[in-house]
């Protein structure tokens, strides 16, 4: 149990570690980063604290703001939380303040990753691109806390649905009503409405895949145990559900008793007004900061003057004023900086865009282009009112742009699902030398895919190992070449090659040269021969410099590739691959290849038989 769990431990004790590493010497000096809004909390909230403190009890009235107000969300502390604030303490390892914060990022998308089936250090790198996005260490050093733990009890909270759906209906349950009372126990309800829409995209990507499969019975069964699990996760927090949903009818959020009427009205049925929900709205062009996070100039604190790029150009007689204009030049009335997540991670985001494959690819895609869109705010005010107008809850928030926080953790999750793909096969041919190197106790020192000693059309797999050990078989025999030659192991953009055809982006094209004994007999020397396209006008001036040194014959293009269909067409992809790579391991892998390859022969037959 221990040596299975041994990773996990030791990506767990590297969070903390990073953690410390990032805020230190200060986590060690006891030293308090000033925070405007954790200030201006402090400030709030003292009198209520000086009553705990003199009497032992919370008071729900306040008279140090405005002419007298409740408690409720200054100062939201409820003894039935109890155990959830417990809870919170364990899961953060009571680690000190600052680094609990980054900690418990990190653990929450790894978590994620791991339901996924990510390995360790791969979801592992994952939890660190989510936590050192820019945006959340903004979120630190403006004092959005609550906002911050909320995002970060995201991850796990669909770590458990995503356990529900995969067929774990326990363990989802328990992890999603955790998670769930967790987030909203911290304390943002924006945020957790806003993850919402990215749970219906996510489920939605789980409903057609059990429409394609005919599995809804038990999307139904997993559905109804997140269902319930939410429900539990509510029922924790209550007290201050209530309270607030009682006093928001009271404020601004609630509906007002005042009018207004005609074209520019700007009121909502129930909500707040349209100009205060869509003033922070990020510009259509300040969406270029996910990729550059100076696009629009940064933070609105930094002073022109700071800019080396800015004031080479400026005029030294104005200098006195730069000073006084801020570097920001964005759509929004004011920022602390950009929602930046990484030039690396967007790429394989785009990436994944292209190579991932299922529904979930589709739902991490619309759910960002989503977030996008309606972060946009007035910039895109038909949408925008739509929602404001439609969509319940939607007018009870400010600050558009914050939904921005979706496309920070679909981003990397896509990116982290490219990564994979991209890596998998690979790892076929790693659990093959682990296999030799189990049986035999040896290490590989030579491979050659292709020996020829016993000729072309017979060629072997050779393997040398350090201990003089030589394995020498014929292509047909060996486990990992049967898997190759079945198409089972290829890469996955193999199956959808984009280059088929006789007119290609490339001026020459190699190929082995199949069926050379029917089209040209007299240049089979059964070695091996080369059937080389020329595609261009380069192509032909290399041909021409190199042809005069190899001997050759021209021949039909057409006959060429009778006999070599991977030049036209893409190979099918077999319906036993996910199952194979799905239970494929070190030990088994010479036992699956047995199996997967007659079946994966089987259906190539029927399929023949099919198209005839």
């Amino acid at each position: 149990m221990i040596k299975k769990i041994l990773p996990d431990l030791i990506a767990i004790l590297a969070f903390v570690l990073i953690s410390f590493a990032y805020f230190f010497p200060a986590d060690i000096e006891e030293r308090i980063l000033f925070q405007h809004d954790t200030a201006a909390g402090a400030g709030a909230g003292q009198e209520a604290k000086e009553y705990y403190e003199q009497t032992g009890e919370r008071t729900r009235w306040t008279n140090s703001l405005f002419g007298g107000m409740p408690t409720y969300q200054i100062a939201p502390s409820y003894d039935s939380t109890a155990p959830l604030q417990w809870t919170q303490k364990v899961y953060q390892l009571f680690l000190p303040s600052y680094v609990n914060l980054t900690f418990i990022l990190m653990l929450g998308f790894y978590i994620l990753l791991r339901v996924f089936g990510i390995p360790v250090w791969l979801a592992g790198l994952g939890g660190i691109m989510w936590a050192f996005s820019s945006y959340f260490f903004i979120l630190i050093s403006a004092g959005h806390i609550w906002k911050f733990i909320t995002l970060a009890y995201i991850p796990p909270t669909i770590a458990g649905i995503v356990l529900a759906y995969r067929g774990k209906l326990l363990a989802g349950g328990i992890l999603t009503a955790l998670f769930i009372a967790l987030q909203i126990m911290s304390n943002h309800v924006q945020m957790s409405y806003y993850f919402l829409f990215v749970i219906l995209f996510i489920v939605g990507a789980y409903f057609e895949d059990a429409w394609r499969n005919k599995t809804l019975p038990k999307f139904f069964k997993a559905s109804a145990v997140v269902f319930v699990a939410a429900l539990i996760g509510v029922a924790a927090n209550l007290s201050n559900l209530y309270h607030t949903y009682t006093y928001s009818k009271e404020t601004m959020r609630g509906k007002s008793e005042l009018v207004e009427t005609g074209d520019a009205a700007k009121q909502t049925s129930s909500g707040l007004d349209r100009d205060y929900i869509t003033n922070w709205s990020y510009g259509i062009g300040e969406t270029w900061t996910l990729l550059v996070p100076n696009f629009k100039g940064g933070s609105s604190s930094a002073p022109l003057s700071q800019s080396e790029t800015a004031m080479e150009k400026a005029n030294p007689v104005y200098s006195s004023l730069y000073n006084s204009f801020p570097q920001y030049f964005g759509d929004q009335p004011w920022t602390a900086g950009p929602v930046y997540v990484g030039s690396f991670v967007l790429f394989l985001f785009v990436l994944g865009c292209f190579i991932v494959k299922g529904p979930l690819k589709w739902a991490l895609l619309g759910a960002t282009f989503f977030s996008i869109v309606l972060a946009w705010g007035k910039n895109f005010m038909p949408l925008t009112d739509f929602f404001i107008d439609y969509i319940p809850m939607y007018n009870k928030f400010r600050a558009v742009s914050s939904i921005l926080v979706i496309a920070e953790f679909t981003i990397p999750l896509l990116a982290i699902f490219a990564l994979k793909h991209v890596l998998d096969e690979p790892g076929i041919w790693k659990k093959y030398i682990n296999y030799i190197r189990q049986k035999t106790g040896a290490n590989i020192t030579y491979v050659n895919f292709r020996s020829k000693n016993k000729g072309w059309k017979n060629y072997h797999f050779n393997i040398k190992l350090n201990n003089g050990q030589i394995y020498d078989t014929p292509h047909q025999k060996n486990t990992y070449m049967r898997l190759f030659l079945k198409n089972i192991i290829l890469r996955p953009s193999c199956y959808s090659c984009h280059y088929k055809g006789y007119k290609r982006e490339a001026d020459i094209t190699l190929a082995d040269f199949w069926g050379i004994n029917n089209i040209l007999p007299e240049m089979d020397d059964d070695t091996g021969t080369s059937l080389i396209y020329i595609h261009s006008k380069k192509g032909e001036l290399i041909w021409s410099a190199v042809k005069q040194s190899v001997r050759y014959k021209a021949t039909d293009v057409i006959a060429a590739t009778k006999y070599n269909p991977s030049m036209l067409y893409s190979p099918k992809k077999p319906i036993v691959r996910k199952k194979f790579f799905a239970k494929v391991t070190d030990k088994n892998i010479r036992f699956l290849a047995a199996i997967y390859n007659y079946i994966a022969l089987l259906e190539r037959i029927i399929r023949r038989f099919i198209r005839h």
